[in-house]
């Protein structure tokens, strides 16, 4: 699988309640799937921790979720991974 380059329309932005320390907002996207949201409010570094953590686990061979970067609904900024 292959991440995707093109960022993702979030439309609407719901509170998790998976109970996880990193998963704190569930976003609806404009494709009608349901994305984690790893935003920089949570924590500076989550985004690119995320992000590291799926490239390295890639290059070992270690399956992963798909992810993209994601359009913030109101200012139209990538802003999630």
């Amino acid at each position: 699988m292959q991440a995707s380059l093109v960022p993702i329309r979030i439309i609407q932005q719901l509170p998790s309640n998976q109970g996880s320390a990193d998963l704190k907002t569930i976003g609806l996207g404009d494709d009608g799937f349901e994305y984690a949201l790893k935003r920089i409010e949570d924590h500076p570094l989550l985004p690119i921790s995320e992000w590291m953590g799926y490239q390295l686990s890639r290059a070992v061979g270690l399956f992963t979720p798909d992810f993209a970067p994601g359009l913030d609904p109101v200012t139209q900024y990538r802003r999630y991974v």
